[in-house]
């Protein structure tokens, strides 16, 4: 019988019980009326599948059913429908979602493709390349770890492959986003167990009929294949094909974007065989795959992906979609991702748009949090996954969501300052000359955003209180969030630059650069100033401050001692 994604369990999750195993795709609201175990979480062995599940899970319902608006959302929050409900929804769309057999096949070719078989481990995007073993550099990701999948490991890897394609060489197309899009979703809130499930993650970030309509052109095609691309034939790109745009495809064509030509190749399993990645056993396995070049190549902007934040390159530009990069996620990002600014150079995804308006027509603004994932490109290499979660501050009106994002922005400037100011001034305490300077200062640049991220968090709280709307109290935010920063990146410097067993011309450059660093911290000083402004606190009326002179100026006990 043919492997049906709908009709076989495949999807690998954790219950509340703690159980982890293999479901069907309506099995997410098994046991959810009852909350007896109910499923909470996605549990495959990669956190790169775990993200390809979620945006699976999510399209797929935000497809075959829908909420019709947001008016029509709610209910399926408080009362999730049974999984006989969910079964009959997807039941319309069983052709798309078998993985074998002699029909379409999910996310591959409608050809039989010719042509010599690749291994099935380069399905992983992070498996060593030809070039990277014919040299013996794959040093950290070893050859030869997969070499057999079982289907429903198979499937995983496909969807994956497919879902944040890097580019892969003459050819080869990356996803409909580009290689390693950044994906953010609204997690529901962790403390009420009835709502702290998969289901209700899904479902708090599926995108409603209504929704999915205003993406539609008006001459965008309706047909089935205009979906699921590989109902159809491939439309062919390279030098005799063309890019696919939003007007080729249905707007729910994002969820099931197909930028590889694939062939899985199924074979009967051996006695006592089982799959590389999950150590399951299955009646067929997959040793390979065939692939041929110049599948859907989708064009630059016009397709915007509900769960993915974009940006304008110039004004009146095409939006195109974030990526994720090797500093990571952290709170500098976070205005970007939550909030629709008057500035449209960026835009959060939709779905964070919407989730924030459902939650806060239920009365939810407690507990939140925004999850944001995706792969770290440089062109075909994968660097890492980059995942981070943040709390998502939600404000009970709309004064209070201004005092939220205007405390945000504020104080996001302000670190910036501070965090560029601290590499420059390890680099002047280490160096005499700039152009002598060696090594890599980027990562005391990302310690002063880690470390003061919780301190960003707590403020943004305070700033919710509407008794933060006054001056006094909203400078008072902001002066405790500078201390903060004036402590982190005097720690930073001071592990960074040693004194101990320096001549004095070391130390004095030291001194001197440490001094430059403390500077910005006062407001009468010319870098001191912009941090300030940058922060919205007050500045010290001109004029040159009286300091007190001395050769140790701003030298900590420690390095007095050492001295």
């Amino acid at each position: 019988m043919p492997f049906s994604l709908l009709d076989h369990p495949w999807i690998p999750v954790r219950r509340a019980n703690g159980w982890t195993g293999l479901v069907r795709p309506d099995q997410l609201t098994d046991f959810l009326e009852q909350c007896e175990s109910p499923i909470v979480a996605l549990a495959a062995p990669r956190p790169d599948v775990n993200g390809a599940l979620l945006e699976f899970l999510i399209g797929l319902v935000s497809t075959t059913c829908p909420p019709d608006g947001d008016d029509d959302w709610e209910p399926g929050w408080i009362a999730p429908p049974p999984p006989e409900t969910l079964r009959a929804a997807f039941a319309r769309h069983a052709q798309a979602f078998v993985l074998d057999g002699d029909g379409p096949r999910f996310l591959q070719d409608q050809e039989p493709l010719q042509g010599g078989e690749t291994p099935v481990a380069a399905l992983l995007i992070d498996a060593p390349g030809q070039q990277t073993q014919e040299r013996n550099t794959d040093m950290f990701v070893r050859r030869g770890a997969v070499k057999t999948l079982s289907r429903p490991a198979a499937a995983w890897a496909l969807l994956t492959l497919q879902t944040y394609a890097p580019s892969g060489g003459a050819g080869h197309m990356t996803s409909l986003r580009g290689g390693g899009p950044l994906t953010t979703v609204v997690s529901p809130p962790e403390n009420d167990p009835g709502t702290a499930t998969l289901w209700h993650l899904v479902w708090l970030n599926v995108e409603s009929r209504t929704a999915c309509d205003q993406r539609r052109t008006t001459d965008a095609p309706t047909d089935p294949a205009a979906v699921y691309p590989w109902l159809g034939a491939t439309r062919v790109s390279g030098k005799q094909g063309a890019r696919t745009a939003q007007s080729h495809a249905d707007p729910r064509h994002v969820w099931f974007g197909m930028p590889r030509r694939i062939r899985l190749t199924f074979r009967p399993a051996e006695p006592s065989e089982t799959c590389d990645l999950t150590g399951a056993t299955d009646a067929i396995m997959v040793s390979g795959y065939v692939t041929r070049p110049y599948g859907f190549q989708y064009g630059e902007g016009g397709f915007q992906h509900p769960l993915t934040p974009h940006y304008r390159p110039k004004p009146n530009a095409d939006w195109l979609p974030v990526h994720g990069g090797r500093q990571g996620i952290g709170y500098r990002d976070w205005l970007a991702l939550t909030s629709n600014e008057t500035d449209t150079a960026r835009q959060p995804a939709a779905c964070v748009t919407a989730a924030r308006d459902r939650l806060a027509d239920l009365g939810i603004y407690d507990g939140v949090r925004l999850r944001a994932f995706g792969y770290d490109m440089n062109k075909k290499k994968a660097c890492g996954w980059v995942e981070a979660e943040m709390p998502l501050l939600l404000g009970r009106d709309d004064d209070a969501r201004d005092r939220i994002d205007d405390a945000a922005r504020s104080m996001v400037a302000g670190a910036n300052l501070i965090a560029a100011a601290t590499a420059d001034a390890v680099e002047k305490g280490l160096f005499a000359k700039s152009k002598n300077a060696r090594g890599d200062f980027s990562a005391l640049d990302a310690r002063v955003w880690r470390q003061t991220e919780p301190a960003f968090f707590k403020a943004l709280g305070e700033a919710a209180d509407p008794k933060s709307a006054d001056t006094a109290p909203s400078h008072a935010i902001r002066t405790r969030f500078l201390a903060v920063l004036r402590e982190t990146a005097c720690a930073v410097f001071d592990e960074a630059v040693p004194v101990e067993g320096l001549e004095l011309t070391d130390f004095r450059r030291i001194v001197n650069a440490r001094r430059w660093l403390t500077g910005h911290f006062v407001s009468a000083t010319k870098t001191g100033k912009k941090v300030h402004e940058a922060l919205g606190l007050p500045v010290a009326p001109p004029g040159k401050p009286k300091t007190r002179k001395t050769k140790t100026a701003g030298i900590t006990a420690g390095q007095m001692e050492a001295l």
